[in-house]
């Protein structure tokens, strides 16, 4: 599994079946919201359980909190480019469950697989300031530098 992550575009994982469980065990807890696959074909694919735990013992469902279309990992998720993004909101996670099944086929090709913490803020502001009107005389609404007589 290390390979997988290797972040080489060329490094694979094909399992020969039909559902596939992977279990992510984080050194220490971490607040994360989103999920990202790299896969190397998704025909057929859907996600059977995505859930998450802060402590090992509670069970967070993820997959319930996606969109229904969300689930699977096919074209008809809307996402064409073999990639599945699952954002949700931010939970602590010490584990995370993920059961992928094939439902045409005989194998799961991965690539890559990332969990992230996306930051997020309040929108960046904007400062107004007074300018002239343009109904006022230039000569008034700008204090001139000629010298008077």
């Amino acid at each position: 599994m290390e390979l997988l992550l290797d972040g080489k575009t060329e490094t694979s994982l094909v399992w020969a079946g039909r559902r596939m469980e992977l279990v992510f065990n984080f050194p220490e807890v971490r607040i994360l919201n989103r999920c990202r696959i790299e896969l190397t074909g998704y025909q057929g694919l859907a996600v059977e359980e995505f859930s998450s735990s802060p402590d090992g013992v509670l069970r967070e469902d993820l997959l319930g909190e996606l969109e229904p279309a969300s689930r699977s990992l096919d074209g008809s998720s809307g996402k064409f480019s073999g990639d599945w993004i699952a954002d949700f909101d931010p939970r602590h996670m010490s584990q995370v469950r993920l059961i992928i099944a094939d439902r045409v086929g005989q194998s799961i090709g991965l690539r890559n697989i990332q969990f992230s913490s996306r930051r997020m803020g309040p929108p960046p502001g904007c400062r107004a300031s007074r300018s002239p009107s343009p109904w006022e005389p230039w000569s008034s609404a700008v204090p001139s530098t000629r010298p008077k007589n």
